[in-house]
């Protein structure tokens, strides 16, 4: 044997070096490769050339190939070997260890992790049945040295991943070694900290000096070994029983190390798992010692010595654990003070406390944005809120805020310290600006919740904070430039300075407490506000969100309401010298359409309103319209059906004139005519202004919003009383519904039919004869623009400053805005008919053709829904077969290279799926309304989504299943969305598609192909997504539903099983047995009945590639630990031989009887 393997050894380690060379030719690093795995699998010599391989101390990559050949053996070989080769191989397996290896600081990582691996691979088949001594063997090899000592925590920190993270192992397997470790936990914790304790201190005995050599090599050996404790203490820190953490003095062991530097981020991480445990609240409390006053000492001065150099990422990783550390602990003083009798404020709080506020100061946002939460949980703390310490701290987090609500710390700028640390944290400024919209969000929250316990605190300092930003000027930061861009000084503290007073007003009426700032106070702030002339338009529109913010107390000041509008008016008709309507910059456009927004919600809250005139000739079609939906929620407060009608009447003159006109209807019936009158057959025209076309797309636009804007703001009042009063009641239905009607249906029905010949064709500019009449310079205006595009790969915008550019587009952009708007505003109208116009709209004639929606009344169904059923269905299955088709078609061609468009494209067919599958649940099941009301008090109605799991299917959706030109398109794709490759889409559909399948059996209209395309369709999905565990046990309690149901009347179900391998008639047989017999169903419960059909499909089931070609590990049972003997219980009459009266208590007695007469009297 030894002149064999003598051999091979060259030969392998020959192949080891030719694979990895990178220089070697493909084809020989191929044939190489196959010599080793062959050898593998085959060779009776793995575990002799593996131990000779890995004495080649000069050669690691070869050295490394031989301890996996040792691996491998006992992964896939251990239940071949005999037994005394099992111990010849253990015991090799620990001589590696004592003395097969290199120094600890010279060996390489790969080699330690494989020897690790090793032994835990016999242990996982041995420990603790097979080998006792182990915890005795381990411990021996630690006598040896440190490179001993770091290779044995390596294996027990390896063991518990396998174990307890991973769970890679059977389950008996699993809880016996768990058990192993459990049951001598106290003796490994024990072990654990001794060398902790032993190689620390002879840490801090040595130093790193590099010209004495023993001196330098034990300081590393000693620090490697205590990292390797700590390191191995993570795997155990978060499951094990907290008396082993509590009663070995852990937690202050780990506190002394936060000073040492080498050791400080390890010792961090190990706290970090503990405060983090969960469970029951009184098994916590122990963690409390860490608000003791030595421990908050060490914890705080690590955290500033951290801070000195926390620009290097060693240090900056260090005080985020830290950070982190701090705020878990504040949690767990959250879920304990109060519900545990005896935890009260400890008296290191207020030291607590500043430490959090020093990491919330802290200028990495990252770091600072950890602490947010914890404030947002202390501040609404049932018991903490009303603490006066944590009272104390509210004036200076509004101090703080007014520091980091600045918009500063862009990697790529370099005007706030924040960047330097954003340099550590984000690749990229889009990556920051996710992360910073986020940030102010939680600031925000904290602001809120602290002006409900202090409003007067909170509205005295946002008070100052305005007050000193409107006595400063303008500062653009750039003395060339008169304007300000998003990173000017200015700008960035008007923009803090409003998110602060908007967050402040919010809950500045709502809060209950009693220290409110004085009316007379606000009143003045609104004043100086108002006062205040701001030529810039980034800077008005911050103004103008601080006097939004300051719209409650203008009940306190009618008389400022008129100059309150004036200011909303002369910010609409904003513009900047030399700019006309056609070169008007972004920010002004911005500031235009903000204080169109503004009059819109001041509209909602007072309607006794002067409007001032404004130049409509320098108005946008944006803003104009914004303003008419403030007319309308003027309107509304009427209360007068005939008044509000005749208002809306006026208003929509102009458009209905126009909509109605026969140019419109002779472009909107004709497809070549629309393309004509809109400019897409001819080329495009550059400038605007000489573009006849875009006047008929403006005026086209102009309508379509208009008439949008009044169906969404035009309503009846909700009060039934008022409703009544004003003639808004239309009749009552059977069931005592009353139907109110909107005073905008019948302008706004006369408008429809023109709206669906449009929609109609501009679908029909998809079809290739009208693609061919497209010129082509304007192919690009058919696609999607770049943000929805980048939106749908996942890629955030670019992140630049856009606010001076001049937003002139070119003709294609133009034409694709057009046609993408219009689009989208028109499914808008007839998405919202329904729900605003309301009954009266069902009643229109001929509404059939014209929309879908769910909240049709019941009696309507017939004529409003049923006929478009039977066309979209049918359409929308063939179109998604098509897309799925094709991503099928694209996924089995492996292209990993795919073009970005593919990539939208199957975005976009999968959102369109998922899409008309909520459609088809809302059809089929009833949503349940509940009410809800918003912060300024307006009732809103929100419908909760269909739950397709419901067995019972609505009026509606049983409607559906009896159509003979709906139910077969329906069935069929929702049934084909179980084997789509999609899994919210398969996992939604499972649950509609059991109760879909139980009405249509109940109608009696299955077949035998239907009742095999049923079962087969979800067999198939169980091919495509068994990989997926929770989407596995959806489809098996499906597959096992449909056959509960089908299999009695449709015995040919059993034919597909039989298509399945591995599954016989005999099989089929027995379980039918089981499932279909009557007196079986008690002792067949549900749980048998799917384990039972999962074995019978379990060749079946899908798996991931990753585990399609696994080789499965087998490890064979051990004898049990415990074994425990059942005491067998005589019969009661070998115990009591005698006669012990049973059979009296059944026998009627004089005695009995006496007394049950005595009872009766």
């Amino acid at each position: 044997m030894e002149s064999q393997v003598s051999v091979m050894v060259p030969t392998l380690i020959s192949a080891v070096e030719t694979v990895m060379n990178p220089i070697a030719a493909q084809q020989d690093r191929q044939s190489a490769q196959q010599i080793l795995e062959e050898f593998k699998e085959s060779s009776p010599y793995c575990v002799q050339c593996g131990l000779k391989l890995s004495q080649y101390y000069d050669n690691p990559v070869a050295r490394h190939f031989g301890l996996q050949l040792l691996e491998h053996s006992i992964k896939f070989k251990w239940n071949s070997f005999k037994e005394e080769e099992k111990e010849q191989l253990k015991m090799s397996s620990l001589q590696i260890i004592e003395k097969g290896t290199l120094g600890i600081i010279y060996e390489k990582i790969y080699i330690k992790d494989v020897i690790s691996r090793i032994i835990v691979e016999i242990i996982k088949r041995e420990w603790p049945q097979l080998w006792p001594t182990l915890l005795a063997d381990l411990y021996n090899l630690c006598q040896h040295g440190a490179t001993q000592t770091e290779l044995v925590l390596k294996i027990y920190l390896r063991l518990v991943e396998d174990v307890v993270s991973f769970q890679n192992l059977p389950t008996t397997r699993r809880r016996e070694v768990l058990q192993g470790l459990t049951a001598n936990m106290e003796d490994l914790f024990d072990f654990f900290l001794s060398l902790l304790q032993k190689f620390r201190n002879d840490f801090y005995k040595t130093e790193p000096i590099v010209s004495d050599g023993v001196q330098w090599t034990q300081f590393h050996n000693n620090l490697e070994v205590s990292r390797a404790v700590l390191s191995t203490l993570t795997g155990y820190l978060d499951w094990v029983n907290m008396n082993h953490i509590f009663s070995k003095d852990l937690l202050h062991r780990l506190c002394l190390l936060l000073s040492n530097k080498q050791l400080q981020l390890s010792a961090t991480e190990c706290l970090l798992l503990i405060v983090c445990r969960k469970g029951k609240v009184e098994e916590r409390k122990p963690l409390l010692i860490l608000f003791s006053e030595n421990a908050m000492s060490l914890i705080w001065n690590a955290a500033i010595e951290a801070d000195h150099t926390s620009k290097e990422e060693y240090y900056y990783l260090f005080l985020k654990r830290l950070c982190q550390v701090i705020i878990e602990l504040g949690k767990q003083l959250c879920a304990m003070w109060g519900p545990v009798v005896d935890v009260k404020q400890p008296a290191t709080f207020s030291k607590y406390l500043e430490a959090v506020l020093a990491f919330t100061q802290h200028p990495g946002q990252m770091i600072s944005s950890y602490t947010l939460s914890l404030w947002c949980s202390l501040l609404q703390h049932n018991v903490i809120s009303q603490d006066e310490i944590l009272m104390s701290f509210i004036p200076r987090l509004f101090e703080t805020a007014s520091k980091t609500l600045y918009k500063v710390g862009f990697p790529t700028q370099n005007n706030s310290p924040s960047c330097d640390y954003s340099r550590l944290e984000f690749d990229c400024d889009e990556e920051f600006n996710v992360f910073f919209a986020k940030y102010r969000s939680e600031w925000s929250n904290v602001l809120r919740l602290s002006t409900m316990l202090n409003p007067g605190v909170a509205f005295h300092f946002a008070n100052q904070w305005l007050q000193n930003v409107l006595l400063k000027g303008i500062d653009s930061g750039n003395d060339a430039a008169n304007h300000c861009t998003l990173s000017s000084p200015s700008f960035l503290e008007w923009d803090a300075a409003s998110c602060c007073l908007e967050s402040v007003m919010s809950r500045l009426f709502v809060s209950k407490a009693e220290n409110k700032p004085e009316p007379q106070l606000g009143v003045n702030l609104l004043h100086s506000v108002l006062s205040f002339e701001a030529n810039d338009p980034l800077v008005l529109s911050s103004l103008l969100s601080c006097i939004s913010a300051l719209f409650p107390y203008l009940s306190q000041t009618p008389q400022t309401l008129p100059v309150v509008l004036k200011k909303i008016f002369s910010a609409v008709t904003f513009s900047q010298d030399g700019q006309t309507k056609a070169t008007r910059s972004r920010a002004v456009k911005n500031v235009r359409q903000h204080a169109c927004s503004i009059v819109v919600k001041i509209s909602k809250q007072y309607t006794d309103l002067i409007f001032i005139g404004s130049d409509s000739e320098q108005l946008s079609q944006m803003e104009k319209c914004i303003l008419m939906e403030a007319l309308i929620l003027v309107s509304n407060k009427f209360c007068n059906f005939e008044k509000q009608s005749a208002f809306i009447d006026e208003m929509l003159k102009p458009v209905k004139d126009l909509w109605i006109s026969q140019d419109f209807k002779e472009a909107f019936w004709s497809t070549e005519k629309f393309m004509s009158y809109i400019g897409v057959d001819r080329a495009p025209v550059e400038p605007s202004s000489a573009d006849t076309c875009g006047i008929n797309r403006s005026h086209i636009s102009c309508c379509i919003n208009t008439i949008l804007a009044v169906m969404k703001r035009s309503k009846w009042p909700d009060n039934p009383q008022e409703a009544s009063n004003g003639g808004f009641v239309m009749c009552s239905l059977e069931d005592g519904t009353v139907v109110y009607r909107n005073p905008a249906t019948s302008h706004v029905s006369l408008l429809l039919e023109n709206l669906l010949f449009l929609m109609k064709t501009m679908n029909a500019l998809y079809h290739p004869d009208y693609l061919q009449r497209r010129h082509p310079e304007f192919t690009k205006s058919y696609e999607l623009n770049e943000i929805e595009k980048l939106t749908i790969l996942g890629i955030p915008p670019p992140c630049v400053d856009l606010t001076q550019s001049v937003d002139s587009k070119k003709p294609v952009d133009r034409m694709q805005i057009f046609l993408t708007t219009t689009h989208d505003n028109s499914c808008h109208i007839l998405g919202n008919a329904g729900q605003c116009l309301g009954y009266e709209f069902y009643k229109e004639p001929n509404l059939s053709q014209l929309l879908l929606n769910t909240h049709c009344p019941k009696d309507c169904y017939p004529t409003a829904v049923i006929p478009i059923l039977e066309v979209l269905c049918p359409t929308f299955y063939q179109i998604l077969s098509t897309k799925w088709q094709l991503i099928i078609q694209r996924t089995s061609e492996e292209d990993d290279n795919k073009e970005s468009q593919e990539v939208v494209d199957d975005h976009l067919t999968r959102q369109l799926t998922k899409e008309y599958l909520d459609l088809l649940v809302n059809v089929t099941h009833d949503k349940k309304t509940v009410e809800s009301t918003d912060d300024i008090g307006d009732e809103e109605v929100i419908q909760t989504p269909a739950n397709p799991r419901e067995e019972t299917l609505s009026l509606l959706g049983q409607m559906c299943l009896k159509n003979e030109c709906i139910y077969p398109s329906l069935l069929m794709f929702v049934y084909s969305c179980l084997s789509w490759s999609d899994t919210s889409v398969a996992n939604r559909a499972t649950g509609l598609c059991y109760s879909t399948l139980k009405q249509f059996h109940a109608d009696q209209n299955i077949t035998n192909e239907l009742a095999l395309y049923f079962f087969s369709s979800v067999l198939k999905g169980l091919h495509t997504h068994g990989q997926h565990e929770e989407l596995q046990s959806s489809l098996l309690l499906l597959g096992l539903q449909t056959y509960e149901l089908l299999r009695p009347n449709y015995p040919e179900l059993t034919q597909v099983l039989l298509e399945v391998p591995n599954c016989t008639e005999d099989l089929i047989q027995g379980f039918d047995g089981k499932l279909l017999q009557p007196n079986n169903q008690k002792q067949f419960n549900e749980k048998k009945k799917k384990d039972a059909f999962k074995k019978l499909v379990a060749d079946i089931i899908g798996k991931s590639i990753g585990q399609m070609f696994k080789r499965e590990i087998h490890y064979r049972d051990l004898p049990t630990l415990f074994t425990v003997s059942r005491k067998k219980h005589l019969p009661l009459d070998s115990v009591e031989p005698h006669n012990m009266g049973l059979c009296d208590l059944f026998t009627p007695s004089n005695g009995a009887a006496t007394f049950i007469n005595q009872e009766l009297d």
